[in-house]
């Protein structure tokens, strides 16, 4: 909303992992140019629009409970190989689910590659459906306080600031979720809503057991 519907790009690899769980996050770590440093690390309230490229993931970042923030959140929505996105949304989220605005997403393992399309007008099953693939498996509206105490922000948003998430499931899609790249691009039509996102923070959820994360 911040943004006019300019082409962006999003391309980052994931880090090899395994296991599950829904504490655990790596976030991405270089981009270019680098003034889009803000997408980078854990959340902050300062998104970085397109276009940029994206790359690399960070260490484990533990936090509670997803389902404690993010609306209708399938139980297996946390597992691993999804990939988590968050956004800017203003005072609102985005279409019929609250969730990301319409945009195009490409990801590629370097040996699989696919592209999905989702549009903010249509919720996910409907998204599923039109894109011929299981996707999508949640989306939704933060509201802002909630979502700064969650990532343990000191700073809290004015007024009814609503963030945005999407999660991916890149082992639905076939594709390597932990050699994985991902593209993303606005995408703005009479049909399929503003398609301006707003990045604010990426990441794929990982694992960690105990003391000691899996590399």
């Amino acid at each position: 909303m911040k943004i006019s519907h300019l082409l962006s790009s999003i391309s980052f690899a994931l880090g090899a992992a395994a296991g599950a769980s829904a504490n655990d996050i790596r976030w991405l770590t270089e981009v270019a140019p680098v003034s889009h440093h803000h997408v980078l690390g854990a959340p902050n309230f300062l998104t970085s629009p397109p276009p940029f490229t994206a790359s690399g993931v960070g260490p484990i970042y533990r936090y509670g409970a997803l389902s404690d923030i993010l609306s209708s959140l399938p139980a297996n929505a946390t597992q691993r190989g999804f990939l988590i996105a968050f956004e800017g949304n203003g005072g609102s989220g985005a279409g019929v689910t609250g969730g990301w605005e319409s945009s195009r997403w490409e990801f590629a393992d370097g040996t699989n590659r696919i592209s999905y399309e989702w549009n903010e007008t249509l919720d996910v099953a409907a998204n599923n459906s039109a894109n011929g693939v299981n996707a999508v498996i949640a989306t939704g509206p933060i509201a802002g306080p909630a979502y700064a105490k969650f990532f343990g922000m000191c700073c809290r948003p004015e007024g009814n600031e609503v963030m945005s998430y999407i999660i991916f499931d890149l082992v639905a899609l076939k594709v390597d979720p932990f050699a994985a790249s991902v593209s993303l691009d606005g995408w703005h039509t009479p049909t399929t809503g503003e398609g301006t996102p707003d990045p604010e923070a990426v990441g794929l959820v990982d694992d960690c057991t105990g003391d000691i994360c899996r590399p």
